[in-house]
């Protein structure tokens, strides 16, 4: 038979005290944050560097800073910046009247800077810098103007003080007068041509203005 400890059943001090020694380093053990695991190179391996939060919508438009003014601001329109494919457009004169495409148009025309022609124009212009008829367009009249330009047809009084020039495709008919010409390889003219001189085109200005 076993025989009892000399003190009876009651554990002594030193017993006590290992016992609570390693209740509290297994305590310790349990709490410690398991280890990563371990890379070629024999350390731990980092934690991924966590991505920086991106403010949501609703957090933006109710912030203190947000304006929306500037949030719709255009590229276009801050100053040095370069304007968007879809953004690029070139300004109109307003004084250029464009007759388009199955668009007749009979009258005398005034104040016109730039008169161009993809219709159909039977008219008289006499104070336009330049006359442009496009391919497919048809002038009938009589144009005093400082430059054409004739891809399309012209039938009747041209007069072009600086440079008439007659495209590919181009048909000028009537009385041309002209202080220069270019004539592209395909372009046709026909009737009574002649240069102006500086006399002529003085003189013809003055009517022009006159009138």
């Amino acid at each position: 038979m076993f025989g009892r400890k000399k003190d009876g059943d009651k554990p002594t001090t030193e017993t006590t005290q290992k016992k609570e020694s390693t209740a509290a380093s297994e305590e310790k053990v349990e709490q410690l944050p398991p280890l990563k695991p371990f890379s070629s190179k024999g350390t731990h391996t980092s934690a991924p560097p966590s991505k920086p939060a991106v403010p949501s919508a609703a957090s933006t438009s109710t912030s203190p800073g947000y304006r929306p003014d500037l949030a719709a601001r255009r590229l276009m329109d801050i100053p040095g910046a370069t304007p968007r494919r879809g953004d690029q457009r070139t300004p109109q004169d307003p004084r250029t009247l464009t007759v388009g495409r199955e668009i007749s148009l009979r009258g005398e025309i005034t104040a016109c800077e730039t008169l161009v022609v993809e219709g159909q124009v039977d008219a008289k212009i006499s104070d336009a810098r330049i006359l442009e008829v496009a391919e497919g367009g048809v002038y009938t009249g009589s144009a005093h103007v400082e430059e054409a330009f004739i891809s399309g047809a012209f039938d009747g009084e041209l007069y072009a003080y600086k440079t008439l020039t007659v495209k590919s495709g181009g048909r000028v008919k009537g009385d041309v007068r002209y202080g220069r010409i270019v004539i592209e390889e395909g372009g046709e003219i026909a009737g009574s041509m002649s240069t102006l001189t500086p006399d002529e085109i003085a003189q013809s200005r003055n009517q022009d203005s006159n009138s």
